[in-house]
């Protein structure tokens, strides 16, 4: 350890300086405060081994008689419509996505006692929804709600109000609603599962990566029962 704090940061600065002080200041540019602002490399644009991997792909796939979409391997990055973006009725009128907490590292903490306490006090449980979002649809804050996707799928859970979100999206937190013991601690899930709410079929596939589309469309409506 001595050697190491010598090696990094000069031969008076070991152990013991790092156990009195370990305070080292240093005057910075502008480019050492911003490296990502100032990239050296040159950027690689144009993807030209993408051609011959579809080629490839298309080749084999043929041989093997899988049906496999082989378009989007092309040399230059586009944007192109995921499911979500053509919904099947309009009353589907809310994209839902997922997000990551500050306060857990996914699901490698949700068993956490302590996090899980204060994911509890901050809604980690719940699902965000703009007011704006709320008022078009006759809810509130607190409303137990049915999101349902536009491929069938269901679940229930709780409304968070928050302007922190975009009127057209709800969003649920990475790791909530997991059902393991370990994740309740014995108890009822808490949250929606989002994996749960994913379809997996031709349409929500992506034929390059063979990632599933994450990105869902639901519509969101108050339990008249209660919960």
């Amino acid at each position: 350890m001595n050697c190491a704090l010598k090696a990094v940061h000069g031969e008076d600065k070991g152990l013991e300086w790092y156990k009195k002080d370990a305070i080292l200041v240093k005057e910075r540019n502008v480019e050492e405060r911003y490296p990502g602002a100032f990239p050296k490399p040159r950027i690689h644009v144009y993807h030209e081994y993408m051609l011959e991997a579809g080629r490839q792909v298309d080749s084999l796939t043929r041989e093997l008689n899988i049906p496999w979409d082989t378009s989007g391997y092309v040399p230059l990055a586009e944007w192109r419509p995921c499911a979500a973006h053509e919904p099947k009725s309009p009353d589907f009128d809310l994209y839902m996505i997922t997000a990551k907490a500050p306060y857990h590292a996914l699901t490698a903490t949700g068993s956490n006692p302590l996090l899980r306490e204060v994911g509890l006090r901050l809604g980690y449980h719940e699902i965000a929804l703009s007011p704006e979002a709320a008022k078009r649809k006759g809810l509130k804050n607190g409303d137990w709600v049915e999101v349902e996707t536009d491929s069938g799928k269901k679940a229930q859970g709780r409304l968070k109000l928050t302007h922190a979100i975009h009127p057209e999206v709800a969003s649920v937190w990475a790791s909530a609603g997991r059902w393991a013991n370990s994740a309740t601690q014995g108890k009822e899930p808490l949250g929606i599962h989002f994996n749960s709410l994913l379809t997996l079929d031709d349409e929500h596939l992506d034929f390059v990566s063979a990632a599933i589309d994450s990105c869902l469309r639901v519509k969101i409506s108050k339990l008249e029962s209660g919960h």
